[in-house]
């Protein structure tokens, strides 16, 4: 581990615990496991190694934010098991006769708090990185920008992807079920360099107010509502292209796409004697 290497560093991070007596095993010793592999998750997901060992050497304020995330996951997931010990006979509980057993709800909204500390905390990370130039041509940064949510705590999450209860794996699923929507905008509305484009600048500048942003919000949120309503909004696509040609800063990249071929005038229907579909 090369985040959080001692107790006092975990305890800084753990709201409302008790300070450990002498003779008692520290909690850093009784999650440890979790902590390494909790580390280790956050690193391959979200962070990278090469970035991950510059947090470690001295990026304060990205060693708080990764911190606060790696010790309230992996506190949120030793939390079942924190009051079982593993005897010759069997497990058994440990009990204290001067604290009361807490009730599972309290134990659930702990475990709710923590989970939402450890989603504030990714979100400011991302935030922290994406400025990062060197992140952002990384591995892990090419994953973020290449979804049109890489918002964390700002994207969305409809309920049916939250089955899980989990916003993290909500969000990746998410981004799972918007990925051969995307595609599909790509090759036959939007084309894959535009596409790109409003990717990585949603990614670069999530709050930026450009129109390149503004177009990029809109096939976002088209791309929600069809994720929530299992229906194409063919209308507003149509939009979104009709923004696309009318502005002269992206309209030459998109008119070299092939998929500009598919708005030409030749391609749309009229209303003729000739045509295929003639009505009165």
């Amino acid at each position: 581990m090369t985040i959080i290497v001692d107790n006092d560093a975990l305890m800084a991070l753990i709201p409302n615990t008790v300070q450990t007596v002498e003779g008692e095993t520290p909690l850093f010793d009784k999650i440890s496991s979790r902590l390494e592999v909790t580390e280790q998750w956050l690193q391959d997901e979200i962070v990278g190694e090469p970035m991950m060992r510059g947090i470690a050497d001295g990026w304060r304020k990205a060693w708080r934010l990764a911190a606060t995330i790696i010790a309230n996951e992996a506190f949120r997931l030793s939390l079942p098991s924190l009051d079982l010990i593993l005897t010759p006979n069997g497990f058994g509980v440990v009990s204290n006769a001067n604290v009361a057993p807490a009730s599972k709800e309290r134990v659930d909204r702990l475990a709710a708090s923590l989970a939402e500390r450890r989603d504030q905390a990714i979100g400011a990370l991302l935030m922290l990185l994406r400025v990062n130039e060197e992140w952002m041509g990384s591995e892990r940064g090419q994953w973020l920008a290449s979804s049109f949510f890489s918002s964390y705590t700002a994207d969305p999450v409809p309920q049916n992807c939250m089955a899980s209860g989990d916003r993290w794996k909500g969000w990746l699923t998410l981004r799972l079920k918007a990925k051969p929507i995307e595609q599909a905008y790509s090759e036959k509305w939007l084309g894959q360099a535009i596409s790109a484009r409003l990717r990585l600048a949603l990614a670069k500048t999530p709050n930026g107010t450009s129109d390149e942003i503004t177009l990029a919000e809109n096939v976002r949120a088209t791309i929600l509502e069809e994720i929530c309503s299992g229906r194409r909004l063919f209308a507003r696509l149509d939009r979104c292209v009709q923004v696309i040609r009318e502005n002269d800063s992206l309209y030459q990249v998109w008119k070299d796409d092939p998929v500009a071929e598919l708005f030409e005038d030749k391609w749309r229907f009229k209303n003729e004697k000739k045509s295929p579909g003639y009505f009165f």
